[in-house]
């Protein structure tokens, strides 16, 4: 195995690996938005339950399609995720969803705090 092989090996296990631990969240966040949850762990079909989350329209769809610019329009949908305003989580939520590590770490932490809502609320 030459070196370029072991790095490809290495860059694909730890994309594998980060889509098992990412999925677990994605299925939760199916789940809140009325999405059965085994959509969370087909790699392909996952790619739904973000803009059904963001509630997109159908030109932000399109937008996916224009190289560069769907860099933006995922920011937008985690963006608008993070807003929601049962969960205000920060704008850097939505720039850490591309980190591959770290967005484990927030989407876990994002379906945790959104998992009881009323908890959060201190009675006034």
């Amino acid at each position: 195995m030459n070196t370029w092989q072991a790095i490809v090996l290495v860059v694909f296990l730890l994309l594998l690996l980060n889509s098992v631990l990412l999925s677990p969240g994605l299925a939760r966040l199916a789940l809140q938005v009325g999405l059965p949850s085994w959509l969370g762990w087909v790699p392909i079909l996952n790619t739904l339950i973000v803009p059904r989350a963001a509630d997109c329209s159908l030109f932000s769809w399109v937008l996916v399609l224009v190289p560069l610019v769907n860099i933006y329009v995922w920011f937008d949908w985690w963006a608008e995720i993070a807003f929601d305003k049962r969960h205000g989580h920060p704008d850097l939520f939505a720039a850490g969803m591309f980190v591959p590590v770290l967005s484990t770490y927030l989407l876990g932490r994002f379906n945790s705090s959104s998992a009881h809502p009323q908890a959060r609320a201190q009675p006034a």
